[in-house]
């Protein structure tokens, strides 16, 4: 990975857009479940890293298969789409 592509955020950051707690984001990190860099005493958290730790917390339904999914539109938000399929 480019290093000018890596941003890295704090723990508290990453906590907020996980929406817990910096206590157990901190024990996710010691866990090793989420990649750090270490900075002396800083530690931050590549985005990209935490992007990919995310989606292997997706769970999809039963049967689906996201590889085989159509792709809708996705130039209207999710939450503003009504039409069920594409």
């Amino acid at each position: 990975m480019e290093m000018q592509n890596m941003t890295l955020i704090t723990v508290p950051e990453t906590a907020k857009l996980l929406g817990l707690g910096k206590t157990f984001t901190y024990e996710l990190i010691e866990q090793n479940q989420i990649p750090v860099v270490r900075l002396g005493k800083r530690v931050m958290v590549p985005i990209n890293y935490l992007n990919l730790y995310i989606e292997t917390l997706v769970e999809w339904p039963k049967g689906f298969n996201p590889m085989k999914a159509e792709v809708c539109n996705t130039s209207i938000p999710l939450a503003q789409e009504k039409k069920v399929g594409c």
